[in-house]
């Protein structure tokens, strides 16, 4: 395991919320391999760790082989993982009720109109 991989298993967590500033991951949401990738490139970097695009996939490849090992990530298709991580839990909205139902309105008896030549 090199030092670039090794920053980011040792930081995992800090790594994800590095990930969930970047791309909509959340809790049983995909996350796609290329998205980590560049999340890697960029996270590494911003912590002063210079790496090639080559370099950043192969760190990619060993860093989610390890999120996998620990039930983080789980394997869907080849690029593909489901994000196993409750933190990201989104907060459930609560519904409101529905509003009741207008009471109608009672028809009231009105006297009949009268119009003035029908008064004589």
């Amino acid at each position: 395991m090199n030092k670039a991989t090794q920053t980011i298993t040792n930081n995992t967590t800090e790594y994800l919320k590095f990930l969930k500033s970047k791309f909509k991951i959340y809790h049983l949401s995909n996350i796609f391999f290329r998205d980590m990738h560049y999340g890697t490139m960029e996270y590494l970097t911003k912590r002063g760790i210079k790496i090639t695009y080559l370099d950043a996939e192969t760190v990619t490849q060993e860093v989610t082989t390890h999120l996998e090992t620990n039930g983080v990530l789980k394997r869907l298709d080849k690029q593909t993982f489901l994000l196993n991580y409750p933190e990201f839990w989104l907060p459930r909205k609560e519904v409101a009720p529905p509003a009741p139902k207008p009471v109608a309105a009672t028809p009231t008896t009105t006297a009949p109109v009268t119009t003035p030549a029908q008064a004589s």
